[in-house]
């Protein structure tokens, strides 16, 4: 019977990744010498439908244009599906698109241009599966394209007319264009040569200065990363910026009119602060329970908060003001709501003012029982039992913190994030009070 069982198994694996090879997609994109920017998907088998794997609206389907008519973007149950208008499979299909910037929800633009004439774009956007994804499908296979007279920059490499890669993931931003590289000892730098004066000098300036702290905290990592600073102008009034960290990517975007961007030293730094923070956290920011982002997210907010009271004591009241200000708005969003459900609630930001506060807490407990004891500290236990094989998880997370922190305040905190505690942004006020007495 065990035999029985045991080949049925091995019939079904061998059916299952059959299945799974037969519906690859490739995906090649092409930016031609006249500016058009085009994205072509050719399945290996006939499909009824492609899906793309993260879909925070269905901006793709006003911005991308099928080089065919039969072809269109059906947008349902929060996804974005590409079809044959009359239903029939197909094999292959080609888009124009619109390598212009869009800010998405929790999703990184496709196109952040440069002023050079230059784009970044990103690879996941692009991520499509065969008729359904699945946590099976993990890579993509990338095919970029672009003319003789522009640079293509992936992973630090300067490659020319044509590169193929397996894109994993949340995939990685790709410059293309007439930039080059330029390489410190910190870093390796695609910087938009239009980027507000202001802005450049305080990347020249203090960049070099975040990692050096970070790093005297953490082991150095293991290979420089990679920044990329752009920057658009508008015609529509809308400004601001977006911009995140990829693996080993940096990167920001400013759009809009440069009198309109008030760019000012600390909110500039600061974010930049936070995305090298994640870089330093390593593997163990990668929080697999999603509702539980307070961790890394309010973990990166307050490394920031510490860094750049170092750096800019001059700037302390600002900073001080900042953490203020979370604090008020943690309260104001997550009044009457768990602070777990933040995510499902669309209230993202919480994760960064209460997780803020939350460790901005954790950290004050610990020092005021041992002097010897930082946040960074905890950071660092949490990474280690990670790299030793435990998960990267809120579980594991409050293991490390555990050993810091007295009895009564680790009960607290384990209050604040039950999944049914509506009382949450009180129980954080009184975490907070408990971490200063």
């Amino acid at each position: 019977m065990k035999l029985i069982l045991f080949s049925l198994c091995l019939i079904l694996s061998v059916i299952s990744l059959k299945v799974f090879s037969i519906t690859s997609v490739n995906t090649t994109i092409v930016n031609k010498e006249n500016g058009v920017w085009l994205v072509t998907y050719e399945a290996e088998q006939p499909v009824q439908q492609l899906v793309f794997k993260s879909s925070p609206n269905h901006s793709r389907g006003t911005r991308w244009r099928a080089t065919e008519k039969e072809y269109g973007i059906v947008y349902h149950n929060s996804r974005e599906y590409i079809r044959r208008l009359d239903g029939l499979p197909f094999t292959k299909v080609t888009f124009y698109l619109t390598p212009s910037y869009v800010s998405l929800p929790k999703e990184y633009a496709p196109f952040s241009p440069f002023t050079d004439g230059g784009v970044l774009l990103h690879s996941g956007r692009f991520f499509v599966c065969p008729e359904l994804c699945s946590n099976y499908i993990t890579q993509w296979r990338i095919k970029l394209q672009a003319p003789a007279t522009r640079h293509i920059i992936l992973k630090g490499a300067l490659k020319r007319q044509e590169v193929v890669w397996q894109s994993t993931n949340d995939g990685e931003k790709i410059y293309v264009g007439p930039n080059i590289t330029n390489e410190n000892k910190d870093f390796i730098t695609v910087i938009d040569p239009g980027l507000p004066t202001k802005a450049q000098q305080y990347l020249d300036k203090y960049l070099p200065l975040i990692m050096t702290q970070y790093a005297s905290r953490f082991a150095a990592l293991a290979e420089k990363p990679m920044l990329f600073a752009s920057y658009s102008s508008t015609d529509n009034g809308t400004y601001g910026n977006q911009g995140g960290v990829l693996a080993n990517q940096v990167f920001m975007h400013w759009y809009g009119k440069i009198a309109h961007l008030g760019i000012n030293e600390v909110d500039t730094l600061w974010f930049f602060s936070h995305e090298i923070a994640h870089l330093f956290q390593g593997a163990a920011a990668g929080i697999v329970d999603h509702e539980h982002a307070w961790i890394h997210e309010g973990m990166a907010e307050f490394m920031a908060s510490i860094t750049l009271t170092e750096l800019l004591p001059h700037e302390r009241s600002t900073i001080v003001d900042r953490v203020s200000k979370a604090q008020s708005r943690c309260i104001t969003d997550l009044k009457g709501y768990a602070l777990v459900d933040s995510g499902n609630r669309r209230k993202f930001n919480v994760y960064y003012t209460c997780g803020l506060l939350i460790n901005q807490a954790i950290h004050n407990e610990a020092n005021k029982l041992n002097p010897a004891v930082t946040g960074f500290t905890i950071w660092q236990a949490f990474q280690d039992s990670v790299n030793k094989g435990n998960a990267t998880s809120s579980r594991t997370f409050l293991a490390a913190v555990k050993p810091f922190v007295s009895s009564e305040f680790f009960a607290q905190l384990q209050r604040i994030i039950l999944p049914q505690n509506t009382r949450a942004a009180t129980d954080i006020e009184q975490l907070i009070k408990m971490s200063q007495q």
